[in-house]
């Protein structure tokens, strides 16, 4: 019998370290939905208020009128930290891109994301618009038309009179159309490019085409 302590005590080590096991693999789990899931301290108007404050819109994508939507996905980890942030969608603008990255990664500790009473690590995503109040060049990175993209250098390396030789080489592109109205507002032909966004206007009837939703903002100015 006096080895029957022993055994209890092997018994309870081996237990405990099992357990230890199962805690660090939860603790690498990352969950997608949780009970509660994390929030910004304060809850989103102050995260709308701190992304305000401290994104900072590139003065090269700013001065050259390029904007866009990105798309972040990042985790919040179990202590409330930011972690592994990175781009799901591009602006197709590096610079926006990283500001987007810099602006998150500069976030404070989050209210941590809770399931079954424990605290967890969890997956979050976060659009963040680069706008401009005047027309602004936005770009679909999913385009593959060789021109389209050609275009897009020349237009992300100023040379505009080049991007419009090739854009008016495409035919029938809604893309195409916008950043042509783009092209010419900003060369000061504002008829030209009111007759652009215009024309998105009569040929898309998708309330939710963002070049749709673009044009008719600047169509109307």
């Amino acid at each position: 019998m006096k080895f029957l302590p022993y055994i209890f005590l092997f018994l309870f080590a081996e237990f405990s370290f099992a357990q230890d096991n199962i805690i660090q693999e939860q603790k690498k789990e990352i969950f997608t939905v949780v009970e509660y899931m994390p929030e910004f301290p304060g809850g989103p108007s102050e995260m709308m208020k701190f992304i305000q404050s401290t994104i900072r819109y590139p003065r090269n994508a700013q001065e050259k009128s390029l904007g866009g939507k990105v798309y972040l996905k990042f985790v919040v980890d179990s202590t409330g930290k930011i972690a592994e942030a990175n781009v799901i969608k591009s602006t197709g603008i590096e610079e926006l891109d990283q500001e987007a990255l810099r602006v998150v990664r500069a976030m404070p500790k989050w209210k941590p994301g809770t399931q079954n009473g424990r605290s967890v690590n969890v997956f979050f995503n976060l659009p963040l618009n680069f706008n401009l109040p005047t027309p602004y060049f936005i770009f679909n990175v999913n385009n593959s038309d060789a021109n389209y993209n050609t275009a897009k250098e020349l237009v992300i390396n100023g040379k505009l009179n080049e991007a419009l030789d090739i854009y008016q080489k495409i035919n029938g592109d809604v893309e195409v159309w916008y950043n042509l109205g783009v092209i010419y507002h900003l060369k000061k032909n504002y008829n030209e490019s009111k007759s652009y966004f215009n024309k998105i206007i009569a040929n898309v009837s998708d309330q939710k085409n963002t070049y749709l939703v673009q044009s008719k903002n600047f169509a109307a100015k």
